[in-house]
C-alpha cells in the first residue's frame, strides 16, 4: 500500500511539474520580451494599426476627394469653337473663330466670362439679327465687318438675382462634401471608441484570466505541499495511507481547476493580440505570461450623478453620434436651403462689353434682365417639403439622443459606484476566508481538525480570491463604459 501510494505521488508530482509550470507558459513563445504590457500600449496600437480603423480612415478620405472633386464645379472653363461657310461666292462665304473663358465664383452665383473672337466675311441679315438677339455675352457676335482683322476682345458677369443666387447646386454640392466629411470624421471617431472598449474589454479579460491562473497555482501548491508532508508521516507511521490518497483527490480536483485557468488565459491572450499589433506589419501577437501585469491600476476619484447632469449637454456634444447627427442635419439643412430657392422665379442678369481691337470704333455695351419660371413648381415645392421633415426627424432624433445619453451616463455612474463597493465587499471577504483558513490549518497541526475542513477552507479562500478578480475585472471595466458615453478617448486610461 506505501508502494502504491509512493509511485502515484511521484506521477502526480510530474504532472503537476507539466500543468502548473508549462501549459500556463505555453503563450509565452508568441512573445519573448518580458515588458509589462500596459493598456495604453494596447489601446495605441489600436489607433495606430487596427485594420478596420485604417478602413473607416480611408472612407474619411474618400469624403474628402469627393470634396474635392465637387470644387471642380467653379473651375475655370475654356470654351472654343469655330465656324465657315465657304459656298457662295466671296459675297457670301464667311467664317468664325471664339474663345471665351468663364469663371464660377461662389459670390451669390456669380460668374465672369471673357474672350476674343474674330470673323471674315458678312452674315446674312436674318442671321446677324438672330446673333444679336440671343448672344448676350457676345461670345458668338459675328460677322461685324467693324470688328477688324485682328478680331475683338469681349467680357462680362452674369448674375441670378432671385432663383440660384443665394444657393445653387454647385454651392450645394459643395456645402453636402464638406457635411460629409464631418460625417466620415464622425463615424471614425466613433469606430475608434467601439474599439477601443473592445481592446480594453479583451485586455482586463486578460488580465483577470492572468492573475486566477496565479491563485490556481498557489491552490495547488499547497495541496503539493501537504502531500509531501502527509507521505512522510504515512513513511513514519505516524498518518495511516488513506491520507495521502484523500490529499492527492484533492490534487487532481485543483489540477482540473488550473487546466480550466490556464485554458481561459490562452484564450484571452489570443483575443487580445486582435487589438496588438506591435510589429511594423501590424500583425496580431500573443503577449505572453512574463507580460502580465501584477495588481490592477487605482483609479481616479469615481464621479457623482451630479456631475453627470450638471455636464449633460457637454456629454452629448463630446459624443461622435452628436456630431453625426450635426452632419446630417446639415446637410438636411442645405437640401431645404437649395429647394427653397428653387421655388423663386428665374431673374438673371448680364452685363456684357465688346471691343474691337485693331478699328476706331467705339466698345459695345449689352445688359440683359431675363426672367423665367414654372407656373406650378411641383418638383421643387415636393423637394423641399422631403428636405424640411427630414430636419424635423433629425432634430428629434437629437433630442431624443441627448436623453438617452444622460441616462446611460448615470446608469455607468450607478454601476460604476456598485462595482467599487463589491471590490470592497470582496476584499473584507477574501480577508475572512484567510483568517478562517490560517485557523483551521493551525487546528489540524493540532489534530483538532480534518483534511477535508482544511481543504474546504483553502478552497474557500480561493473562491474569494477569485471573486476579487471579477469585482475588480467589472470595476474597470465600468470605468471604461464611463469614460466611453463621456465621448472621450481611453487613451491614458488608467
Amino acid at each position: 500500500m506505501h508502494r502504491r501510494v509512493h509511485l502515484c505521488s511521484i506521477a502526480l508530482s510530474q504532472l503537476i511539474i507539466s500543468v502548473g509550470i508549462s501549459a500556463p507558459a505555453l503563450t509565452a513563445h508568441a512573445q519573448s520580451s518580458s515588458a509589462t504590457l500596459e493598456l495604453n500600449t494596447v489601446l495605441q496600437s489600436v489607433n495606430d494599426t487596427h485594420p478596420s480603423l485604417k478602413a473607416a480612415e480611408l472612407k474619411q478620405q474618400a469624403a474628402e476627394y469627393k470634396l474635392t472633386s465637387s470644387r471642380g464645379a467653379f473651375d475655370l472653363q475654356l470654351a472654343a469653337g469655330a465656324e465657315a461657310h465657304p459656298l457662295g461666292g466671296s459675297d457670301k462665304a464667311y467664317g468664325v473663330l471664339d474663345f471665351t473663358l468663364t469663371q464660377p465664383t461662389t459670390l451669390w452665383g456669380l460668374s465672369l466670362f471673357a474672350g476674343w473672337n474674330a470673323s471674315y466675311g458678312y452674315i446674312p441679315a436674318y442671321k446677324d439679327q438672330w446673333y444679336h438677339k440671343v448672344d448676350k455675352n457676345f461670345t458668338g457676335y459675328k460677322g461685324n465687318p467693324e470688328a477688324g482683322p485682328l478680331g475683338r476682345v469681349h467680357g462680362g458677369i452674369a448674375l441670378p438675382i432671385l432663383r440660384d443666387g443665394a444657393i445653387d447646386k454647385n454651392r450645394a454640392n459643395v456645402a453636402k462634401a464638406k457635411a460629409k466629411v464631418s460625417y466620415a470624421q464622425a463615424s471614425l471617431n466613433k469606430k475608434r471608441l467601439d474599439l477601443q472598449l473592445k481592446a480594453s474589454d479583451a485586455y482586463w479579460s486578460w488580465l483577470a484570466a492572468g492573475m486566477q491562473v496565479k491563485i490556481a497555482t498557489e491552490l495547488l501548491e499547497t495541496a503539493a505541499v501537504r502531500q509531501k508532508q502527509i507521505e512522510e508521516k504515512v513513511k513514519q507511521g505516524s498518518d495511516a495511507p488513506i491520507y495521502a490518497v484523500e490529499n492527492q483527490k484533492y490534487l487532481l480536483k485543483r489540477q482540473k481547476n488550473l487546466l480550466k485557468a490556464t485554458q481561459k488565459l490562452q484564450e484571452s491572450a489570443i483575443k487580445l493580440s486582435i487589438y496588438w499589433r506591435p510589429d511594423e506589419r501590424a500583425r496580431p501577437r500573443v503577449p505572453g505570461d512574463a507580460q502580465l501585469p501584477t495588481s490592477w491600476p487605482s483609479l481616479p476619484e469615481l464621479p457623482t450623478l451630479e456631475d453627470a447632469q450638471a455636464l449633460s449637454e457637454q456629454i452629448a456634444r463630446n459624443r461622435p453620434e452628436w456630431q453625426v447627427f450635426l452632419a446630417e442635419l446639415e446637410q438636411a439643412n442645405i437640401s431645404q436651403n437649395l429647394y427653397q430657392n428653387q421655388l423663386l422665379p428665374r431673374l438673371d442678369l448680364t452685363a456684357a462689353a465688346a471691343q474691337p481691337i485693331d478699328t476706331s470704333h467705339k466698345t459695345d455695351m449689352r445688359i440683359t434682365l431675363d426672367i423665367a419660371s414654372p407656373l406650378q413648381r411641383r418638383e421643387a415645392r415636393g423637394a423641399q417639403q422631403a428636405a424640411q421633415a427630414d430636419v424635423i426627424r433629425i432634430q428629434n432624433e437629437q433630442r431624443l439622443f441627448q436623453d438617452q445619453i444622460l441616462a446611460t451616463t448615470q446608469q455607468s455612474i450607478v454601476t460604476l459606484q456598485a462595482s467599487a463597493q463589491a471590490v470592497d465587499l470582496a476584499q473584507q471577504e477574501l480577508e475572512l476566508t484567510r483568517t478562517l483558513e490560517e485557523a483551521e490549518r493551525i487546528k489540524l497541526q493540532e489534530g483538532d481538525s480534518t483534511l477535508l475542513v482544511v481543504n474546504l477552507r483553502e478552497q474557500a479562500t480561493a473562491d474569494a480570491a477569485m471573486s476579487l478578480v471579477d469585482a475588480q475585472k467589472k470595476l474597470h471595466m465600468s470605468y471604461i463604459r464611463y469614460r466611453l458615453n463621456l465621448g472621450t478617448s481611453l487613451l491614458n486610461t488608467p
